[in-house]
């Protein structure tokens, strides 16, 4: 039984989940930051895409690309679409927000 108190026997990651270590609030601000950068830079990116599509195509976007009254290919551009730009979108985000931080602590 002693063995699995043994901290010394498991990872550091896991170790530190068991003792009494303080939670570092500044990690805690960094997520809090970067997450809204993520949702913001999103919701920016899919508004820009509803605007591109209305341009060039001339009707709004699908509201709803499972519908039956939405023909498969308008469905599967609208969903490749929004799913390339609005994933890009949060890594771009993240990643930006992620060294602005950094370059504040410093």
């Amino acid at each position: 039984m002693e063995d699995l108190l043994d901290l010394q026997k498991i990872p550091k990651h896991l170790a530190e989940l068991v003792t009494d270590a303080e939670p570092d609030p500044d990690a805690a601000s960094e997520s809090v930051y970067v997450t809204v950068a993520a949702l913001g830079g999103a919701l920016l990116t899919r508004r820009l895409l509803e605007g591109y599509w209305r341009r060039h195509r001339g009707s709004a976007p699908p509201e709803n690309p499972a519908s039956h009254q939405v023909g498969w290919g308008e469905a599967l551009a609208w969903g490749v679409a929004v799913g390339a730009a609005v994933g890009l979108s949060k890594v771009l985000s993240r990643r930006g927000m992620t060294s602005v931080v950094k370059r504040l602590r410093a």
